[in-house]
């Protein structure tokens, strides 16, 4: 494997480190009643993400702060 081909996994193998540890530290506990603190904080960080690489996210609520990223 060629230096240039390593570090562009390197750089990958970040990037996606990066993305699951930046989902985990939102709080998206889910209570049972709709209080839960981050799952639209969640979805919009997601819908962000996709939108960079020219995606186009939509977020749908099923319950207020219930929300969902999907994009096609």
């Amino acid at each position: 494997m060629s230096e240039s081909s390593t570090s562009r996994n390197v750089s990958g193998e970040d990037e996606v480190t990066d993305l699951c540890r930046d989902l985990i530290r939102i709080d998206t506990s889910n209570y049972g009643d709709h209080s839960g603190p981050g799952e639209r904080a969640a979805a919009e960080y997601v819908a962000e993400k996709l939108a960079e690489v020219g995606l186009e996210p939509q977020i749908f609520e099923s319950h207020p702060g219930r929300a969902s990223t999907v994009a096609r």
